[in-house]
């Protein structure tokens, strides 16, 4: 390559933002630019690496040359996200498929085996919580769990609202006398439970109990989490009906008690619909390329549950419509959403389309063959039969309103919350005199008693906001009981939280003044990261007095590292009470120390359990 080559590659990279680094250099976007060109023109999936050869892209392409192209021309022209994910690809793999319908089972199947770190990934459903009951059990019952195994069970879920989830329990347990001991409890006890005492639980562990009237009973339960509620009453006014005529009536009067809380449960239900409608409501919203996908699930007719989705990781390229980026994000989106979730028969989306690849692949994961997807109202209205048909289109067309306007707020207050975090972030990057803007922050705090059982942590915000999935626990083991170090403590913690130099933060946070920044420094020195921009958040030894010119100075100082004539000078900076840095830097400096005196009391209490009998 020519030199004039080489600076005109530097000018177009120049120009798109990339700053130089060592991990990505400009010959590199060369050397990829000319791989493209070995790319056939057909359909399949491309894998990105970084410098370490791990995954950190996959993608599809109808056409791989051309989208492996678009990553590496017209720099200049992609959006923040999409420069930074180019900034770590030192390579790439593609896998050819013979049409689109593979390259969405085989980029759905890879995303789910490797996740790499920039994909899409709806990450958020293993904290929601699920209802599983697992009909292979001599006496079925009814659990909650976070994790969805391929176990044979029946899992009903994730509910994102926990108000929602309680009031299902609620009633299953008060009006459902299922088993509530596990197997091992039902083998062992001697006598029935209280449950039994306060029928909530009819006592097969020691009670003759029908099996077949038990199983009738769990098939109710399951109908009732199915949305079929309306179903389950006509079912129990039957039952009240019959135990009537017989004279049971204790017993007609508990049915007639489960059927007004479940009424009661369907008109806490917001709007009523025609009740044969099962269907998700499925919006798109984007502002300042920030995506939103909303989800608003109708069971029966009613509206019981809504999500909403934000999609961080969506790298828009320049050299793609917007319909084609459109396109490839639903398809990533519902792939990926109904992996865990019940597909209803039917979809309402609005604001974008669903290909024909997609379809096929939901219809055949789901073994769901009757699945319709409604775009507009004339042909949803045309589905619809009955005499209620009339009165059903003025409530859908209320619904869609009402759930567009919630989608609609949530993405503006996604978008206030990131615009003042963004201002944040200016603030600290004009105060420290950064060349980029802040956009990891890490800070370390050290919490001990006297020496004993030291540990340290680690928070991390991200774009101004706590990422906790990233937050790490630190057992100092260098120090001997009783012997208290905080330098020694924060030097440990450095060597081993940046020994690999797995995602280098943009600003290094330590809790503490200058002596404290100086052993930090000496570290990452001998490290070879001193270019690591480290500083200390500290109490200022300002005077308080009201009469002192000193008044406007915070309580708070920072101190940083500086070069001046080849030597390092530790300088320390008021910072401002209120001010924008002010709010992040001990936001996040709180949050260590929380997280730190949690997880050391954890310790002591373990090692000293009447402590926490005290407390």
């Amino acid at each position: 390559m020519t030199r004039r080559e080489f600076n005109d590659t530097c000018k177009l990279s120049y120009k798109a933002g990339v700053p130089l680094s060592p991990n990505i250099s400009y010959l590199n976007i060369l050397h990829l630019q000319k791989k493209t060109k070995d790319v056939p023109e057909l359909p399949g999936v491309y894998l990105h690496k970084n410098e370490k050869n791990e995954i950190i892209y996959i993608g599809k392409a109808k056409n791989l040359k051309n989208r492996l192209r678009s990553y590496f021309t017209n720099i200049e022209n992609h959006n923040y996200k999409t420069k930074a994910l180019v900034e770590k690809i030192t390579d790439f793999e593609f896998l050819l498929t013979k049409n689109e319908y593979e390259s969405l089972i085989l980029e759905n199947n890879l995303i789910k085996h490797h996740k790499p770190h920039y994909n899409i990934l709806l990450r958020d459903d293993k904290t929601y919580p699920y209802i599983r009951i697992d009909k292979n059990e001599d006496w079925p019952r009814v659990r909650t769990t976070r994790k969805r195994k391929k176990d044979g069970a029946l899992y009903f879920g994730p509910y994102t609202m926990p108000n929602q989830l309680s009031s299902l329990l609620h009633i299953i347990s008060r009006y459902f006398p299922l088993v509530k001991c596990t197997p091992y409890q039902f083998k062992t006890v001697k006598r029935p439970c209280y449950y039994y005492d306060i029928k909530k639980c009819w006592g097969p562990c020691h009670l003759p109990v029908n099996k077949d009237e038990y199983q009738k009973l769990i098939d109710k339960v399951i109908l009732f989490l199915q949305g079929e509620t309306q179903k389950i009453i006509e079912m129990l006014l039957v039952d009240m009906k019959i135990s009537s005529e017989n004279q049971k009536f204790e017993t007609a009067a508990q049915y007639r008690d489960c059927i007004n809380a479940l009424r009661h449960f369907q008109q806490t239900q917001s709007i009523s619909l025609y009740d044969e409608i099962f269907m998700d409501l499925i919006f798109y919203f984007e502002e300042k390329e920030t995506p939103l996908f909303s989800v608003f699930k109708i069971r029966q007719g009613h509206w019981i549950e809504s999500e909403f989705l934000f999609l961080d990781h969506f790298f828009q390229n320049s050299n793609e419509t917007k319909a084609e980026q459109l396109e490839d994000l639903s398809s990533l989106f519902l792939t990926q959403y109904y992996e865990k979730r019940e597909l209803p028969s039917n979809l309402w989306i609005e604001n974008f389309t669903v290909t024909q690849e997609t379809l096929r692949y939901l219809k055949e994961k789901k073994s769901m063959e009757n699945l319709t997807i409604y775009s507009n109202e004339k042909d949803f209205f045309h589905s619809l039969t009955g005499s209620q048909k009339k009165e059903t289109q003025k409530q859908f067309v209320s619904l869609c309103e009402i759930a567009k306007k919630n989608a609609e707020n949530k993405l503006t207050d996604k978008l206030k919350l990131d615009e003042n975090s963004l201002q944040k972030l200016e603030s600290l990057k004009q105060l420290l005199s950064l060349n980029v803007l802040p956009r990891r922050i890490e800070c370390m705090d050290i919490s001990t008693f006297q020496g004993f059982q030291t540990v340290g942590s680690l928070a991390v915000f991200e774009d101004g906001v706590a990422n906790k999935k990233e937050y790490r626990k630190f057992i100092i083991k260098d120090l001997e009981q009783g012997q208290s170090n905080d330098f020694q403590s924060l030097q440990e913690m450095i060597t081993r939280r940046f020994r690999n130099r797995d995602k280098l933060c943009d600003v290094l946070v330590i809790d503490g003044g200058t002596p404290q920044v100086r052993a930090v420094y000496k570290t990452l020195e001998q490290m070879g990261l001193e270019n690591l921009f480290v500083i200390g958040l500290a109490k200022s030894r300002n005077r308080s007095d009201f009469q002192s010119a000193e008044i406007q100075s915070s309580e708070e100082r920072i101190v940083r590292p500086r070069k001046v004539d080849q030597k390092i000078v530790f300088e320390t900076l008021p910072l401002k009470q209120g001010s924008l840095c002010f709010q992040i830097l001990t936001q996040i400096r709180d949050e260590a120390h929380r997280f730190a005196v949690t997880f050391h009391r954890s310790r002591r209490d373990k090692i000293n359990p009447t402590h926490s009998e005290k407390k």
